[in-house]
């Protein structure tokens, strides 16, 4: 009785690969894999969707892994794709200088990599990089809320993770904006979220409290803006307070055409997402590659939301 329990265990043993972080231990030489900082905000669910969607397009099978906002995490879950052989990486990077080494390890692996939305300091070992105009992003967001606001307001800022390179782009964009009207626009309040809903509320509810005036709130991304308009909102406030985001999700939008947000970024996930495809595709079957794509920003306001509605 004992052997033949055995003998089930072995063979079921056998039949289940070993998953960590999305992937099994296997050689996965007709897969592309994909790595996401997180997925905690619905901007990254849509980049995960259009990811899968286009690697199954080209032919592949796509293995998702999320590094939960976890460097070292991270790192691993690319050690452990090369070491599966698959074909090709696409890696949206949680620190600009902490992955280069497992960039440059896939690069002596043979298998080409494909920097997504965010890159590295040094991107020289990646066979290409699709990143969006961030700091353009930002100064045209910061633009929007003076034209809304001509006669100056107080603003406040709630920046994405401090120090992580989109942050910094994004809210490099800003004084640039500002420039020679830094004085109408005094800023306030400022603090730090995660780029989630949830990591907004509490900083926005303090500031709401406090009794100060705030004209507008410039959020570094949507899913924090729309934690700022849940905060404006439970003050009764909703009407009184602009707010911008940037990412261009579905629920910003909705936001914008019900009159409680002002304005986004759009960030093209389609277009990040098929050109980051095309381009490991094109590395994986010998094709010429495009080094660098530098993808625009959209401006989305009440003028021309429903256009992104549809």
């Amino acid at each position: 009785m004992k052997k033949a329990v055995l003998i089930v265990l072995c063979v079921l043993t056998v039949g289940i690969p070993l998953f960590a972080g999305g992937g099994s231990q296997a050689s996965s030489s007709k897969s592309i894999a994909y790595f996401l900082p997180h997925k905690n905000n619905e901007w990254a669910n849509d980049l995960a969707a259009a990811l899968d969607r286009e690697i199954k397009a080209a032919g592949y099978t796509p293995l998702e892994y999320v590094g939960d906002n976890d460097v070292q995490k991270q790192i691993g879950q690319v050690e452990q794709a090369i070491q599966r052989k698959v074909s090709g990486l696409i890696l949206d990077a949680l620190d600009p200088e902490a992955l280069g080494p497992v960039v440059t390890a896939a690069k002596n692996a043979g298998i080409p990599l494909v920097l997504c939305h965010e890159g590295l300091n040094d991107p020289t070992d990646a066979v290409s990089s699709i990143i969006p105009d961030f700091k353009k992003g930002g100064q045209d967001k910061m633009a929007e809320a003076i034209k809304d606001l001509p006669n100056g307001g107080n603003i406040a800022f709630m920046y994405g993770p401090q120090g992580h390179p989109a942050q910094q782009l994004i809210s490099a964009g800003y004084p640039l904006a500002l420039k020679g009207v830094e004085d109408k626009y005094p800023v306030v309040f400022t603090a730090y979220g995660d780029w989630s809903d949830v990591s907004a509320l509490d900083p926005v509810s303090s500031w709401l409290s406090s009794g100060k005036q705030i004209d507008a709130i410039i959020s570094d991304n949507g899913g924090m803006a729309i934690g700022v308009i849940q905060a404006i909102e439970a003050a009764g406030k909703t009407g009184q307070i602009k707010v911008y985001g940037l990412d261009g999700v579905r629920r910003e939008f909705e936001a914008i055409k019900e009159g409680r947000m002002s304005a986004t970024i759009y960030t093209d996930v389609p277009a990040e997402a098929k050109n980051s495809v095309e381009q490991v595709v094109n590395a994986i079957t010998k094709k010429p590659v495009t080094k660098s794509i530098l993808l625009p920003m959209i401006v989305v306001n009440k003028d021309n939301v429903d256009q992104y509605l549809k």
